[in-house]
């Protein structure tokens, strides 16, 4: 009985351990959401709109106190844990709303609040205290992180509006609202009526995309077509002029050659005037001859062509021999002579006048075609210059409308931005201002939990020790029937014990008025003697004897 007293402050943890695994499970299984009165569920406040809205609101008064005579410490304890987890799920409603600079934020509060669902189930305060200083070091550092995260990822952040603000600028929506709504009523819209709204304006915004893009591209095209019909048209004029060029050296080359035709007439014609003065030089060596004392047949040799033959030999020299017919050869020959150069010079002064007359006409229609040439040339220019000018002025009308509508983009996009920026901030302060909310009824509720988790571990320590105490008197009675028994069976062992001595001197009278008693005993005999006189048994509380 002692001992067990001794032991009770040791084994005072190890029933509750097992009370607690006991029914943990089986209490937070049977855990329901609300158990309370109509009024208890009158003081949770939240907002008319569904948690999914943008604009959702949540309230949490303060949990009913720990002393009320007409709630249970069990439903009290259900109440908090409901509190923290429809907390929770509010703020995972919530996140859906709230721009991605803070979503880390948001996540270090719904850290914090698994983590206090988590320790307002422990059984232990002082545990409970120390994971709560560890849990509000770790909130500081994650704070600290998430800021400096937060200054890490603002050129990201920035670069990504900027890409994004450079996508919708060539997007054409209306222009927006620069007065923003001041009541609440627009800021409490539905997220399904704000989702169809987005919705119908991405569908709006990319119908006036396509018609712009289509009404660009029929601009392009038709300024393309009007580019390529002015480079056509360029095109031909300059193939004009070269052609224009190669004709203009065509017509040189004709002048050339008439002006050099005209030089070869001009040169026959020299030659024509300077044929008397060879026919003259020849007299003059004829005379020449004739005062010499040459032979005759000499002077006959300069106008008689060479013949072959013995007759033409003959013939030759007859003529050589004879002077008259000398004469009158060379006069047939001077005749000749001079029908011949006068043909000539006829046939001459008739091709001179005919290329003269060609040369002028030529010259004449080569003037007329460059006339024809350069007003053909002046009118492909002027053509070509008005072409020019009036895509010049298309040009120019097609910036100016593009610069509009530049302008005009991304002053819409401006408006849109800064109202973007505006809400931004709102929603920032809105969820601020929640988050601290939040955290307030989340310290009283802790605290609350607190007290009323002290209580209830009072409570299962005193049950505890009535349990010991129960536990330790049943054992004490065991103890005391199993000392009984003993000492019952002590008596029983005397007993029989003093039956062994008996036989055993029996057995050893016999021995020694046998002669048998030096023998040692084998294992048949003593199994014969186990059979003749049993063996007693510590501990057995039965009697043979009856």
């Amino acid at each position: 009985m002692v001992l067990i007293e001794e032991q009770e402050e040791s084994e005072m943890q190890a029933p509750g351990e097992a009370f607690h695994e006991a029914n943990e499970d089986e209490g937070l299984e049977d855990l329901e959401p609300f158990q309370g009165s109509p009024v208890e569920m009158d003081d949770l406040e939240f907002s008319s709109e569904s948690p999914t809205s943008p604009g959702a609101r949540f309230q949490l008064d303060e949990a009913p106190e720990a002393d009320a005579p007409e709630v249970t410490h069990g439903e009290e304890l259900r109440q908090a844990l409901w509190h923290l987890a429809h907390a929770q799920r509010s703020l995972s409603c919530v996140s859906s709303d709230i721009s991605i600079e803070n979503l880390e934020r948001l996540y270090a509060v719904r850290r914090a609040l698994q983590d206090d669902l988590e320790i307002s189930t422990s059984w232990t305060v002082d545990d409970r205290l120390q994971a709560l200083l560890k849990l509000h070091s770790q909130a500081l550092e994650d704070r600290r992180r998430a800021e400096e995260k937060c200054e890490t990822l603002q050129p990201e952040v920035l670069m990504l509006k900027r890409s994004i603000n450079e996508i919708l600028r060539r997007m054409p929506s209306k222009a927006p609202s620069l007065h923003p709504q001041g009541d609440q009523d627009a800021e409490a819209q539905s997220r399904s009526s704000r989702l169809q709204a987005v919705e119908q304006a991405m569908k709006q915004r990319a119908v006036h995309a396509e018609k712009a893009k289509e009404r660009l591209l029929t601009e392009d095209q038709l300024l393309s077509a009007n580019l390529n019909v002015a480079k056509h048209v360029l095109r031909e004029a300059v193939q004009e002029g070269q052609r224009l060029e190669d004709m203009r050296d065509e017509a040189a080359t004709e002048v050339f050659r008439a002006c050099r035709a005209l030089a070869q007439l001009s040169h026959l014609e020299l030659l024509g005037k300077q044929q008397p003065k060879r026919y003259q030089k020849a007299k003059e060596l004829e005379s020449f001859l004739a005062k010499s004392a040459a032979a005759p047949w000499r002077l006959t040799a300069l106008h008689q062509p060479p013949q072959t033959g013995s007759a033409g030999t003959t013939s030759a020299t007859v003529a050589l021999l004879d002077p008259e017919a000398y004469r009158l050869n060379r006069e047939s020959a001077t005749a000749q002579a001079d029908k011949d150069l006068e043909a000539a010079m006829e046939l001459h002064s008739v091709t001179r006048d005919e290329l003269k007359r060609e040369y002028q006409e030529e010259v004449h229609r080569q003037k007329e075609a460059e006339h024809t040439f350069a007003a053909e040339l002046q009118s492909l220019k002027e053509r070509l210059q008005q072409r020019r000018n009036g895509v010049d002025s298309a040009m120019a009308s097609h910036l100016a409308e593009k610069e509009r509508r530049l302008q005009e983009a991304q002053r819409q996009l401006t408006l849109e931005l800064r109202q973007i920026e505006t809400e931004e901030r709102s929603n920032q302060e809105a969820l601020r201002q929640e988050v601290i909310r939040a955290k307030k009824r989340l310290e009283q509720a802790s605290a609350t939990a607190k007290q009323q988790l002290d209580l209830h571990l009072a409570r299962v320590k005193a049950d505890c020790r009535e349990l010991l105490r129960g536990t330790a008197i049943q054992w004490e009675k065991a103890v005391l029937q199993e000392r009984k028994a003993l000492k019952e069976a002590q008596a029983r062992r005397e007993k029989w014990q003093k039956r062994v001595d008996a036989s055993r001197n029996a057995f050893r009278g016999h021995c020694a008025k046998t002669g048998v008693y030096a023998r040692s005993m084998d294992a048949s005999r003593r199994a014969i003697l186990d059979c003749l006189v049993p063996r007693a048994k510590v501990g057995d509380l039965s009697d043979p004897n009856g």
